[in-house]
């Protein structure tokens, strides 16, 4: 009987099951509300459950994979995997949720680097058969390059010039009437009261003036930082070969004019590169673990 296989992609927007069977056939997906567990871990596990108990309703499962958001604000990853083994009497493995992608396009022949920029950021790389992680930090860090990132640039440089006795330029002064906010003490009580999910937010109103030159220089720094971890990964890991790059994440695939400009940086820097789009999404990298893993487990 073929083998079957459930990864969840549980992120800070959505959390994603999909069953694949053995040779990677999608056979059933279902999707619930966000599951970051560094935000809310009884939501978390929740919506995991929710995911977890619509797919292996009368489906016999080889193994589960969870790429979860917040991976390191769970307790103790081994008694909550011990857990779920117990509820679906299947095999599980948690790993953190920017794996998933990792693992969905990754190719063997060359070094890897999987870049992530959503509502926050984190890199990886694949270097002679290792796993390495570079940043990713969390947004107490600033997680610089996202998002995130963009969304706080932006409202401190508004108050940088509000301290300057200068009036908020276009930009931000459209943002600040859309977020309700007019004075600094305001902008000030925002950024401490609202969520880091919230406060990312704000980058999808930015994107809206993306053809304002003000928001092509503020794409240009968080550009700029995640060249600064690329040249940071090459230089730690010693790669003189052509590496591939994969870039990912809700903010360096939608946010207007960012990705070509860290792809132009890369290659004002003459830094060899081959440039992937990610043909799969990132849940299918849980299948590319569930297969690796069973091998090794025999």
């Amino acid at each position: 009987m073929s083998k079957k296989f459930i990864s969840v992609d549980s992120g800070g927007t959505k959390t994603l099951g999909i069953i694949y069977d053995e040779v990677g056939n999608e056979l059933k997906s279902f999707t619930t509300s966000q599951s970051n567990f560094a935000v809310n871990l009884d939501n978390a596990k929740n919506e995991v459950q929710k995911v977890l108990d619509e797919l292996t309703l009368g489906q016999s499962i080889d193994m589960i994979v969870i790429g979860a958001a917040g991976y390191s604000r769970i307790p103790d990853i081994k008694a909550y995997e011990k857990a779920l083994e117990e509820r679906y009497q299947t095999a599980v493995k948690i790993y953190p949720d920017a794996y998933l992608g990792l693992y969905a396009n990754y190719d063997d022949k060359y070094p890897f680097i999987y870049q992530v920029a959503g509502t926050g950021s984190i890199s990886y790389a694949i270097y002679e058969g290792n796993v390495h992680r570079f940043g990713g930090y969390g947004h107490i860090f600033g997680d610089y390059g996202s998002a995130y990132s963009v969304s706080i640039r932006l409202l401190n440089e508004t108050m940088e010039r509000i301290d300057a006795l200068k009036k908020p330029n276009p930009v931000q002064k459209k943002v600040l009437k859309q977020l309700g906010l007019k004075t600094r003490e305001e902008i000030i009580g925002f950024a401490h009261k609202e969520t880091k999910q919230v406060i990312a937010g704000i980058a999808r109103l930015i994107d809206k003036e993306s053809n304002h030159a003000y928001v092509q220089k503020l794409y240009l720094k968080e550009a700029k930082v995640m060249l600064s971890m690329i040249e940071k990964i090459i230089k730690t890991l010693k790669i003189k070969d052509t590496f591939k790059l994969v870039l990912r994440g809700g903010f360096i695939q939608n946010a207007n004019g960012l990705k070509g400009q860290l792809l132009n940086l890369l290659n004002q820097k003459n830094i060899n590169f081959l440039y992937e789009t990610g043909t799969h999404e990132p849940v299918y990298g849980g299948y590319n673990l569930a297969k690796a893993y069973m091998r090794r487990d025999g």
